[in-house]
């Protein structure tokens, strides 16, 4: 049973994705992620690295400066 209340199995399922290359997937756990715990700046970091690596670097410096 997962519990969305705890955010560290969402955030490493999200890891998992990357390591993966399954990137979309990955934003979409970060996504809701963002919801369960809005101010977790490492949720933030993630998402500005995928963007980063993606070469949205627009998309990239909005997370990281959140």
């Amino acid at each position: 049973m997962e519990d969305k209340k705890n955010p560290v199995p969402m955030y490493q399922k999200a890891k998992i994705l990357i390591s993966l290359e399954r990137i979309d997937e990955a934003l979409d756990v970060l996504d809701e992620l963002k919801e369960v715990q809005p101010h977790e700046s490492s949720v933030y970091a993630l998402m500005g690295n995928i963007y980063r690596r993606c070469h949205m670097h627009q998309r990239a410096m909005f997370h990281y400066g959140v």
